[in-house]
């Protein structure tokens, strides 16, 4: 036996079904929203080597935004650190011992 529920609004109906049937039907799609901020792929991203261990990385990348980080050891293993993003133009990355790899900003 189908359990159906229905659930109606001006901008969409969702018609729940058994597993293994239609789920959902967008009667009305809503306005399409403001773009968002530049990312990946719009020539913002950036490879920073410390190739001296430290324990304070000072990354002056120019983006004019607060970059995502990604830390990586000389190995290429992903590794965690304090990322402090202090103006628009640079970040920087804090350790609790020195350490040398690759900071991936996008």
């Amino acid at each position: 036996m189908t359990q159906r529920i229905v659930i109606r609004s001006a901008v969409q109906a969702i018609d729940v079904v058994e597993a293994g049937q239609a789920v959902g039907v967008i009667v009305q799609a809503g306005p399409v929203g403001p773009p968002g901020p530049g990312g990946s792929g719009d020539g913002s991203d950036l490879t920073f080597t410390q190739s001296t261990p430290s324990d304070d990385w000072v990354i002056n990348h120019n983006f004019g935004f607060y970059p995502n980080v990604d830390l990586y050891t000389v190995g290429g293993i992903s590794m965690l650190g304090q990322v402090l993003n202090t103006s628009t133009n640079q970040t920087h990355v804090l350790f609790s011992t020195p350490v040398a790899g690759t900071a991936r900003l996008t």
